[in-house]
């Protein structure tokens, strides 16, 4: 705001224009000095003349040109000399296509290549804007998505490593798994547009974590976020088991003691319906199951605790010294594989000792 229109005179009336003004009375308009006060009789002249331009078809942009002063101080003289401002001519933005249709466009334009920036139109709005819309859409945005691919290109080649996990990959001749051109988008899923490539991906992923691959793993194998596999997987109708409650992890983790203190392994109780090693490990500790030490760490142990010293697992008790136990009723050496068996689960003729 300039300094003319921070304060307005108390002692300033608005004037009244007079009735027989016209057309062909002139009005001149003196250019003032930038710095100059305009109060009393002086403001309110000026008041009215440019009341009375303006209602004659003028516009506040070009009397306040002609005076030298702002556009809202040419505004505040109209007012104060009882004048209305027009509303604006200037109508909302209005998209020439629906909005459902200028997001799916936009997604399919920017996973093509172009940039965000390419996208923004005066009709469409800034690249934020369309940034906006791309989130939306749940676009995954590139890093730097303001510059095209031909952009980051520039310069250099764009490797783009062999897919094995691509569908016809190894059909492909050896000319089409070359290293693209430095306008050419790299050929990866995330750039797929076509419905039918997406929905071959989303197959195969879904197809594959059926049989017990992780996002994670489908997500490193073709180096995307795993958000982009689970995107992949629910385009085509795929679901993901729900999160466990509290007392539903208590009856899993009771279940999976029962099972883990007959003889199975984490390995074999960790099915795609319940969760992976490490999951099953934690419900299993949860329980307060006593966990049986792994092969490798049994030979960590063996070797680490006492040094070389320590005889392998599988030699005879008879001739580790201080230890003379023999297997009851069979008079066979018993290794220490077999003494931990016997004390975990107890005789191998069955029963607990």
């Amino acid at each position: 705001m300039n300094r003319e229109d921070s304060v307005i005179p108390a002692n300033v009336e608005k004037p009244v224009i007079p009735a027989q003004d016209g057309p062909d009375q002139p009005v001149d308009l003196v250019k003032l000095e930038p710095c100059r006060w305009i109060v009393g009789e002086q403001r309110t002249a000026l008041a009215v003349k440019c009341r009375w331009l303006y209602e004659d078809g003028g516009t506040a942009e070009g009397i306040a040109q002609e005076i030298g002063r702002s556009k809202s101080f040419v505004a505040r003289l109209i007012v104060e000399a009882g004048g209305t401002m027009r509303p604006p001519t200037n109508q909302p933005k209005r998209h020439p296509v629906p909005r459902a249709e200028l997001v799916v466009e936009l997604r399919r334009r920017y996973e093509l290549g172009a940039s965000s920036e390419d996208l923004a139109r005066p009709d469409i709005g800034s690249g934020r804007y369309v940034r906006t819309l791309l989130r939306e859409a749940g676009t995954t945005l590139r890093k730097g998505g303001g510059v095209s691919l031909a952009q980051q290109a520039r310069g250099r080649r764009i490797a783009c490593q062999p897919l094995v996990t691509m569908p016809g990959h190894d059909q492909l001749m050896d000319q089409d798994r070359s290293p693209v051109g430095p306008d050419e988008p790299p050929v990866t899923p995330l750039y797929v547009t076509d419905l039918e490539e997406r929905r071959a991906w989303g197959l195969q992923f879904w197809q594959r974590y059926q049989d017990g691959e992780s996002t994670a793993a489908l997500a490193a194998a073709i180096g995307r976020p795993r958000g982009f596999v689970v995107k992949l997987i629910a385009e085509v109708g795929g679901t993901f088991p729900r999160k466990r409650t509290p007392e539903e992890c208590r009856e899993l983790g009771d279940r999976l003691r029962r099972d883990y203190e007959r003889g199975l392994t984490i390995a074999e109780l960790a099915t795609p319906d319940v969760g992976s090693e490490a999951y099953v490990g934690s419900l299993l500790r949860d329980a307060g199951t006593l966990m049986r030490p792994s092969q490798r760490r049994r030979k960590v142990v063996a070797e680490n605790v006492r040094g070389r010293s320590v005889p392998p697992q599988d030699t005879p008790m008879t001739e580790v010294a201080g230890f003379t136990s023999t297997t009851v009723g069979t008079g066979e050496a018993e290794t220490l594989s077999d003494m931990w068996d016997r004390i975990n689960h107890g005789p191998r003729t069955g029963g607990m000792p």
